[in-house]
């Protein structure tokens, strides 16, 4: 049995600078995936000086374990036959 390997490259990117200390350097930045036409604008979350109007990777975390739990039940759906129509998940993490 020939087994899959999965891979997921992504690029995170960022300019600035740092020299003015902790409180003063740009938490905005660039996530992409290679043949995904739009980046994703990130920064940190609002706690670490972030932008609130971008996603941070706590939310990203969050929402990548909302999306495979999704895809995993439609899956099971799916192979049951059974006709799921709707589906929607307000997942937390603290």
């Amino acid at each position: 049995m020939s087994e899959s390997v999965h891979r997921y490259p992504v690029r995170c990117s960022w300019r600035g600078s740092t020299g003015g200390g902790y409180d003063g350097y740009d938490r905005a930045h660039e996530g992409s995936v290679p043949g995904v036409e739009a980046p994703v604008a990130l920064s940190a979350d609002t706690a670490f000086r972030g932008d609130a109007t971008r996603l941070n990777p706590e939310a990203l975390l969050v929402l990548a374990a909302s999306s495979c739990q999704l895809l995993a039940f439609l899956a099971v759906a799916a192979r049951a036959r059974v006709d799921v129509v709707a589906y929607r998940d307000d997942a937390e993490g603290s």
